[in-house]
């Protein structure tokens, strides 16, 4: 479970403190506007999630800017030095993503600068970072983006459940359901897009995990992408979905 913009302390955040968040035995006065970073270890994956429900709020200037900044550099920092086994980032606003599309190549959209550069900044500089793969939300469909640049990891928009869709009118379907060029955030790469409700489910397999999104009325997935090393790494002439 990942707090969200719903949940910031202006609207939800003391029922998340209490019933969700994984440190809801602390309560404390005043409660917190951002809950602090933290890693789940698992025998063959490492998440880490960042709380960003207060990311796109007009406080997020530059003091949250440079918190964010600390909150990355300590989650690289406290990760297993085991790198055999995957490290996934998650947070609920996507780093990577598109608010509207016409067509191939898909156009940022521009959006107001806040405090998530502080994660982009450090996801496409020096040195490489640890992290293999991004989750987010917030934006209402699925979107999975490669960057051309392997050292930036790739990013898996899953916002496709529980609320109504992005506007449908700002994605034409000429660039859904099909590999387009999209520079997302001054990052170029390989975009994907779907849009409709639906659910995703993560499988390891002997050569990697894979993602396959499911439509709640159908029992065969709607699309099936693979997230190893090889399917990334030829991702700009062999989009790893189908």
């Amino acid at each position: 479970m990942l707090r969200g913009n719903h949940e910031d302390m202006g609207r939800a955040g003391v029922g998340w403190r209490l019933l969700l968040s994984p440190f809801a035995g602390v309560v404390e006065d005043p409660i917190p506007d951002d809950g602090r970073p933290y890693s789940l270890r698992f025998m063959n994956l490492t998440l880490a999630i960042l709380d960003v429900a207060n990311a796109a709020s007009k406080y997020s200037g530059d003091p949250r800017k440079e918190k964010y900044g600390r909150w990355m550099e300590r989650l690289e920092r406290d990760l297993p030095p085991d790198r055999t086994r995957p490290t996934w980032l998650l947070l609920h606003n996507p780093l990577w993503v598109s608010y509207g599309c016409a067509d191939n190549p898909c156009k940022e959209s521009v959006q107001p600068t806040n405090a998530l550069n502080a994660f982009r900044d450090h996801l496409r500089g020096e040195p490489p970072t640890k992290f293999d793969l991004v989750f987010g939300g917030d934006t209402h469909m699925f979107q999975f983006f490669v960057p051309k640049d392997r050292k930036i990891p790739p990013q898996i928009v899953a916002g496709m459940s529980g609320d109504l869709l992005a506007e449908e009118a700002k994605y034409d379907r000429k660039a859904l359901d099909k590999a387009v060029d999209g520079p997302l955030f001054d990052v170029a790469g390989k975009l994907w897009m779907h849009h409709g409700f639906g659910y995703l489910v993560l499988t390891k397999e002997p050569s990697g995990w894979s993602a396959a999104l499911f439509d709640p009325d159908r029992k065969d997935a709607v699309v099936t992408c693979k997230l190893d090393s090889a399917a990334l790494d030829g991702a700009q002439d062999k989009f790893p979905c189908e």
